[in-house]
């Protein structure tokens, strides 16, 4: 029979049936799950050790408490942002930078100009 034939085809193909057999895990899921997070603490732990030796001045939010208030009174239009005026002085570049900065930029858009076809 041709069906017969195919099927013992496809057969001779196929993987070995395989009986399987389930076991009990070792450590329940909660348990699993208890140990993963105690892990996560303890590495969170570490890396707060690390971070507690550093100098993190540079990254302190300034303003005043004053300025923090008038900040937080609700007056904001946008909800969500906060916007405090830095104590801090903005460091400028010397008036001689800006002029050779503006004349190199110059003589390069003038050189792009001359280079068109």
């Amino acid at each position: 029979n041709l069906n017969e034939i195919l099927e013992a085809d496809v057969e001779k193909d196929m993987v070995a049936r395989k009986e399987i057999t389930l076991e009990p895990v070792k450590q329940t899921m909660d348990e699993e799950l208890n140990e993963a997070a105690n892990e996560v603490l303890q590495k969170q732990r570490q890396e707060a050790a690390v971070l507690s030796g550093i100098d993190l001045t540079n990254y302190a939010i300034r303003g005043s408490e004053h300025d923090w208030q008038k900040a937080l009174s609700g007056s904001n239009e946008k909800k969500g942002l906060v916007s405090v005026k830095s104590n801090k002085e903005k460091k400028r570049k010397p008036e001689s930078n800006l002029l050779e900065e503006f004349s190199t930029s110059a003589k390069k858009k003038k050189d792009k100009k001359k280079h068109k076809h």
